[in-house]
């Protein structure tokens, strides 16, 4: 069960002046969690009441009066997560990467800003590694459907709320491939060529209507603009092949689907950059497992390139150069 944070609630009993006993909805883990204020006053664990499992017990000369108020604050759960193969919940891997890192002790539950610091550095480690294709699991397929006489088209998400998009879907950090879709029987792709900042630039007349064979990208952010050349003259069909960011976790309760492999890489690369933020030596054990951990899975998603040779040299032949033969075939 992963650690679940508990603010302002008030204890279940009757405040009467007489009444010691209330009930928590939890049993707060570890117990001095807890965070008991009766009438504005914080109360002293053993001094003012005990605590048995969820239960709290005022000791007299403290028990809550007639129109006095009581509020917990605490948590509850141990921070282990029993979860299938493939799904890592954020917390679990936040308070495993603690104790990989020695910033907390085995079994031992983080405090809130030890939980605070590892989700903004799991964000930003996850942010870093979106920007590298081996680290990128799949190539994302998209389909969107153009206006007739419109150029650009606006995509993303504005945080702000005050942008709307053209097009419904993440912000591509890379677009690999482009197709044209002709609705015929069956479907017929025309690859689409993607234009760089200098090519579009060089483009002298840019209002011309016809079937959009060329793509350009701004790359802005939050939104990228898509320049569609020529100006689209029906409602063609585009198709998209773009990387896409990792999993965004909005929540330390989020469960995450990952690939095999990402659950390890993604811990035990946590866990060295919680250490340095924490002061904590690396060992050389937690650096190597780091490392390979991100190689196996950068070796599985790197595109596999197919060598060619010269065609003066090759002949008749294709062209492929067979690494095991040594030859050409």
């Amino acid at each position: 069960m992963a650690i679940t944070f508990v603010d302002e609630e008030t204890p279940t009993g009757t405040i009467d002046g007489v009444n010691a006993a209330f009930s928590l909805g939890h049993t707060p883990v570890p117990a001095l969690s807890l965070l008991l204020v009766a009438n504005g006053v914080t109360q002293s664990q053993g001094v003012d009441y005990t605590l048995a499992a969820n239960v709290i017990t005022f000791l007299s000369g403290s028990i809550p009066g007639i129109g006095e108020t009581l509020e917990a604050w605490y948590r509850y759960g141990d921070g282990v997560v029993s979860s299938s193969p493939g799904v890592m919940t954020v917390q679990a891997a936040i308070i495993a990467a603690l104790r990989m890192s020695t910033v907390i002790s085995p079994g031992q539950v983080p405090n809130g800003s030890e939980l605070q610091e590892g989700a903004d550095t799991l964000r930003r480690m996850t942010d870093l590694w979106s920007t590298d294709r081996g680290n990128i699991f799949t190539t994302r397929i998209d389909l969107y459907t153009l206006t007739p006489g419109k150029q650009t088209y606006t995509i993303g998400v504005d945080p702000t709320g005050f942008q709307t998009p053209d097009l419904v879907g993440a912000r591509p950090l890379r677009i690999v491939r482009a197709n044209v879709l002709f609705q015929t029987t069956p479907t017929v792709r025309r690859p689409m060529v993607l234009l760089s900042e200098l090519q579009w630039a060089n483009k002298r007349l840019q209002q011309v209507s016809t079937i959009p064979l060329q793509l350009y990208n701004d790359g802005a952010n939050p939104l990228s603009t898509f320049y569609f050349y020529p100006i689209p003259d029906a409602a063609y069909q585009i198709e998209l092949y773009t990387w896409q960011a990792l999993a965004g976790w909005v929540g330390s309760g989020d469960n995450v689907v990952v690939p095999p492999g990402y659950e390890e890489a993604i811990i035990s690369n946590l866990a060295v950059r919680l250490a340095l933020g924490f002061g904590k030596p690396v060992g050389q054990e937690l650096a190597m497992l780091a490392s390979q951990s991100k190689a196996s899975i950068q070796s599985l998603n790197t595109p596999r390139l197919r060598l060619r040779t010269d065609p003066a040299l090759r002949g008749r032949r294709s062209g492929l150069y067979n690494w095991m033969s040594g030859e050409v075939e």
